[in-house]
């Protein structure tokens, strides 16, 4: 007799229905396995990459421009002449220097070579100051108007910027050639702003002045926009040129068709796995839809009273601040991917185009929701992938003390961010307090998130936290005719590009024109080999870059009106 268990049920049952149990439950399970299991033969990311077809022009004047497009600008005059006007631009040094960001008036010393800059620009682009409509705003920065025939018709707008970077004095010896020389050498312009972003500037003006020359009238409009302080944030330039735009130009909410500044290039590197793309049989054109947040944070602590050095507490001002640091840096932000990442749209069309892919990890992208945890594990092994995914930080600034034998009583240390999609300045800053807060009560000092908090009676002194950013930008869609007309002039000017939407991880002044567009790009048409010296020592760009960027800014007017 089996006796009855206190649920009801059987304690013991027979080998056969043991057996059954068991095998039967495996059998579904191998059977689910063997129908569902991923064929890798058959995983596809073509249809994540889709590429638009070369622009072909179709205008009235079609075949006598693409003459001009495909013989005056290939020539070795316009060549030549070109770099010697861009060698001219780079002569002038129209540099941003932080401390100029708060000057409220500008000093209009230091921005005397701006005006310089404007000069030698009349002078050698004199079709675009007699034919449109030149608007100097906020003294320095310059707003074109190229009025279209068709008023009905969005303007497009074409942006860069004037200013540079400073040269940091200890490497004067390091240039090749002085950094304001302008020399032309080895096929190449050398100087600062060659490669940020004089050659943009001037591959703009050089194609509006050639299409000016054959009497070319556009039906769109076209906003030509060089702000003075993108090095700075472009709070005196950008910010007033789109502030004008709107008030002058009568631009509604959204009424520009597409803006397109500065960003990523095209890329010829060695392996596109590891986050730059190089790789000599193809070329890829990462165009920019979305660009990272930007926050800068100051930390500071104020001891109440200072004294001698031979009577020390356990902690000085200069000691606490970096017990902040060290919270800090040991506890980055969190990655996370979130589905409109431009990066996945990214990586899909290098997995699609390029033989530096297995076939598991084609698998994983194309599922990449299953294998988010993986993905994340591989980006942070990454610095360039791990930054489109993760808010940064770099404590880039640090100062306290006067006096080696006294008390500091005011230290401070300032660090960057760029904001990750999934954050904002506020989630940052969220961050940061939680572990600042208990540094500050552990020491008995008062936390200040905001300036106008008010300090407490019984505590030694206060961390005071400031900060000033930008959350990230709206993503531009990719399925709207804007990134289409531009894709397909990617691929006119450079037939063996492959167009990829990508993130831009820097920030530019496209900050600014959020209201102006849905439609906002980053990209220049520059072929980059990683050895431009942006921002460092021997900055040069190639004469052939200069000129595909004219090439390109040409047909790009021409596309936009068809």
């Amino acid at each position: 007799m089996e006796k009855q268990s206190l649920l009801g049920g059987r304690k013991k049952t027979s080998k056969r229905w043991t057996f059954l149990g068991i095998f039967v439950p495996l059998l579904l399970i191998g059977t689910l396995l063997l129908t569902y299991w991923p064929d890798l033969n058959k995983v596809s990311l073509d249809d994540e990459c889709v590429q638009e077809p070369s622009y072909v022009p179709t205008g009235e004047r079609a075949a006598e421009l693409n003459q001009r497009y495909e013989e005056y600008l290939t020539s070795s005059g316009f060549a030549d002449s070109a770099a010697k006007r861009f060698s001219g631009a780079i002569k002038i040094p129209t540099v941003s220097y932080d401390e100029m960001t708060a000057q409220v008036p500008q000093d209009p010393v230091s921005h005397k070579p701006f005006l310089e800059f404007h000069k030698y620009l009349e002078k050698s682009y004199p079709l675009v100051h007699q034919r449109l409509e030149k608007h100097v705003v906020n003294e320095y920065s310059l707003v074109f108007y190229w009025k279209g025939s068709d008023i009905s018709l969005k303007p497009t707008m074409l942006m860069a910027h004037i200013d540079v970077v400073p040269v940091d004095p200890a490497t004067a010896n390091e240039w090749k050639y002085p950094p304001f020389s302008g020399e032309i050498a080895d096929g190449k312009v050398w100087g600062r702003g060659t490669a940020d972003t004089k050659m943009s500037l001037i591959g703009i003006l050089e194609s509006v002045e050639a299409l000016l020359e054959v009497n070319y009238e556009p039906k769109r409009s076209v906003i030509v926009a060089f702000g003075h302080d993108e090095e700075i944030t472009g709070f005196n330039g950008a910010q007033n040129i789109v502030k004008f735009i709107e008030n002058n130009l009568a631009i509604p909410h959204h009424g520009v068709e597409m803006i397109l500044d500065e960003g990523m290039t095209l890329a010829i590197v060695e392996d596109p796995k590891i986050g730059v793309m190089k790789q000599r049989e193809i070329t890829f054109a990462n165009i920019g839809i979305a660009e990272k947040g930007y926050v800068n944070v100051n930390i500071s602590v104020s001891m109440d009273i200072g004294g001698h050095a031979s009577i020390a507490p356990q902690h000085t001002g200069i000691g606490i601040l970096s017990q902040v640091i060290v919270a800090l840096e040991n506890n980055p932000f969190a990655p996370d991917l979130e589905e409109s990442n431009p990066i996945l749209k990214s990586l899909n069309c290098q997995a699609a185009h390029t033989n530096k892919f297995s076939k598991r990890e084609k698998y994983i992208l194309k599922h990449w929701k299953a294998f988010k945890h993986v993905l994340l594990k591989v980006f942070s092994a990454n610095p360039a992938l791990n930054a489109a995914v993760t808010t940064s930080q770099a404590i880039d600034v640090i100062q306290g003390g006067v006096k080696v034998n006294a008390l500091p009583q005011f230290s401070f240390e300032v660090a960057n961010h760029r904001i990750a999609l999934h954050e904002t300045v506020d989630t940052t800053l969220d961050h940061i307090y939680s572990l600042v807060r208990p540094i500050a009560k552990k020491n008995n000092l008062d936390f200040l998130p905001t300036p106008d908090t008010p300090r407490t009676k019984g505590t030694k002194g206060a961390i005071s936290v400031n900060h000033l950013g930008f959350n990230p930008s709206p993503i531009s869609p990719t399925d709207a005719s804007p990134y289409k007309v531009l894709s397909s002039v990617i691929r006119r000017v450079f037939p063996d590009s492959i167009v990829a939407p990508s993130l831009m991880t820097a920030n530019t002044d496209t900050r600014w024109v959020w209201n102006l567009s849905e439609s906002i790009f980053r990209f220049v048409p520059d072929i980059s080999t990683g050895d431009e010296g942006i921002h460092t020592v021997n900055e040069n760009n190639s004469i052939e870059n200069l000129v595909g960027i004219a090439r390109f800014y040409h047909e790009l007017i021409r596309a936009f009106d068809e």
